[in-house]
Protein backbone atom coordinates (compact mmCIF):
# COMPACT_ATOMS: atom_id res chain seq x y z
CA UNK A 1 0.00 0.00 0.00
CA UNK A 2 1.54 3.28 -1.12
CA UNK A 3 1.63 6.62 0.63
CA UNK A 4 -0.79 8.11 -1.89
CA UNK A 5 -3.39 5.40 -1.13
CA UNK A 6 -3.14 6.13 2.60
CA UNK A 7 -3.55 9.86 1.92
CA UNK A 8 -6.63 9.22 -0.23
CA UNK A 9 -8.22 7.04 2.47
CA UNK A 10 -7.50 9.42 5.38
CA UNK A 11 -8.00 12.86 3.81
CA UNK A 12 -11.52 14.14 4.70
CA UNK A 13 -11.62 16.56 1.75
CA UNK A 14 -11.05 13.75 -0.75
CA UNK A 15 -13.64 11.55 1.00
CA UNK A 16 -16.20 14.38 0.90
CA UNK A 17 -15.57 14.87 -2.84
CA UNK A 18 -16.04 11.14 -3.46
CA UNK A 19 -19.35 11.13 -1.56
CA UNK A 20 -20.54 14.17 -3.54
CA UNK A 21 -19.79 12.42 -6.84
CA UNK A 22 -21.61 9.25 -5.73
CA UNK A 23 -24.60 11.34 -4.62
CA UNK A 24 -24.75 13.16 -7.97
CA UNK A 25 -24.64 9.86 -9.86
CA UNK A 26 -27.44 8.45 -7.69
CA UNK A 27 -29.59 11.55 -8.25
CA UNK A 28 -29.14 11.23 -12.02
CA UNK A 29 -30.19 7.60 -12.01
CA UNK A 30 -33.21 8.23 -9.80
CA UNK A 31 -34.64 10.85 -12.17
CA UNK A 32 -34.87 8.49 -15.15
CA UNK A 33 -38.18 6.68 -15.40
CA UNK A 34 -39.69 4.04 -17.66
CA UNK A 35 -41.74 6.63 -19.59
CA UNK A 36 -39.02 9.20 -20.42
CA UNK A 37 -38.98 10.02 -24.13
CA UNK A 38 -37.08 12.63 -26.09
CA UNK A 39 -38.83 14.66 -28.76
CA UNK A 40 -36.55 16.04 -31.44
CA UNK A 41 -36.90 18.12 -34.57
CA UNK A 42 -34.65 19.84 -37.06
CA UNK A 43 -35.22 22.30 -39.89
CA UNK A 44 -32.48 23.39 -42.27
CA UNK A 45 -32.99 25.83 -45.13
CA UNK A 46 -30.10 26.61 -47.46
CA UNK A 47 -29.74 28.84 -50.51
CA UNK A 48 -26.54 28.49 -52.52
CA UNK A 49 -25.24 30.50 -55.48
CA UNK A 50 -22.50 29.27 -57.76
CA UNK A 51 -20.99 31.46 -60.48
CA UNK A 52 -20.31 29.46 -63.62
CA UNK A 53 -17.15 29.89 -65.69
CA UNK A 54 -17.46 31.73 -68.98
CA UNK A 55 -16.97 28.56 -71.06
CA UNK A 56 -19.45 26.45 -69.10
CA UNK A 57 -22.10 25.06 -71.51
CA UNK A 58 -24.84 25.65 -68.92
CA UNK A 59 -24.50 29.41 -69.46
CA UNK A 60 -26.73 29.18 -72.54
CA UNK A 61 -29.64 28.11 -70.29
CA UNK A 62 -29.11 30.29 -67.19
CA UNK A 63 -27.65 33.73 -66.48
CA UNK A 64 -24.14 32.64 -65.27
CA UNK A 65 -25.34 32.00 -61.70
CA UNK A 66 -26.55 28.56 -60.64
CA UNK A 67 -28.98 28.94 -57.70
CA UNK A 68 -29.86 26.00 -55.47
CA UNK A 69 -32.45 25.87 -52.67
CA UNK A 70 -32.56 23.06 -50.11
CA UNK A 71 -35.05 22.28 -47.32
CA UNK A 72 -34.49 19.45 -44.84
CA UNK A 73 -36.95 18.64 -42.04
CA UNK A 74 -37.02 15.86 -39.47
CA UNK A 75 -39.04 15.18 -36.33
CA UNK A 76 -39.51 12.20 -34.09
CA UNK A 77 -39.56 10.49 -30.73
CA UNK A 78 -36.58 8.70 -29.20
CA UNK A 79 -36.57 6.43 -26.13
CA UNK A 80 -33.61 4.85 -24.36
CA UNK A 81 -34.52 1.54 -22.75
CA UNK A 82 -33.07 0.25 -19.49
CA UNK A 83 -31.05 -2.32 -21.44
CA UNK A 84 -29.20 0.52 -23.19
CA UNK A 85 -30.96 0.11 -26.52
CA UNK A 86 -32.46 3.15 -28.23
CA UNK A 87 -35.77 3.08 -30.09
CA UNK A 88 -36.57 5.81 -32.59
CA UNK A 89 -39.64 6.73 -34.63
CA UNK A 90 -39.09 9.66 -36.96
CA UNK A 91 -40.11 11.45 -40.14
CA UNK A 92 -37.53 12.89 -42.53
CA UNK A 93 -38.33 15.13 -45.49
CA UNK A 94 -35.93 16.69 -47.96
CA UNK A 95 -36.59 18.96 -50.93
CA UNK A 96 -34.22 20.75 -53.29
CA UNK A 97 -34.44 22.67 -56.53
CA UNK A 98 -32.28 24.84 -58.77
CA UNK A 99 -32.62 27.20 -61.71
CA UNK A 100 -31.07 24.81 -64.25
CA UNK A 101 -33.96 23.86 -66.59
CA UNK A 102 -32.80 20.27 -67.30
CA UNK A 103 -32.88 17.28 -64.95
CA UNK A 104 -30.31 14.49 -64.50
CA UNK A 105 -31.66 12.69 -67.58
CA UNK A 106 -31.18 15.82 -69.75
CA UNK A 107 -34.94 16.32 -70.07
CA UNK A 108 -36.38 19.82 -70.00
CA UNK A 109 -38.36 20.38 -66.77
CA UNK A 110 -38.12 24.16 -66.31
CA UNK A 111 -36.33 26.26 -63.73
CA UNK A 112 -36.79 25.50 -60.02
CA UNK A 113 -38.46 22.14 -60.60
CA UNK A 114 -37.96 20.42 -57.27
CA UNK A 115 -37.02 16.90 -56.25
CA UNK A 116 -37.50 15.04 -53.00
Amino acid sequence: MGISNIAFEKNPTIQKSAYTIKSAEADFQIQRSVFDVNLFSEVAVKTNRYTLFGEDPRNQFIDKILKTNTLDFSAGVRKKLRTGQITDISLKYGFNNNNFPYDGFNQYVGAFWGTM
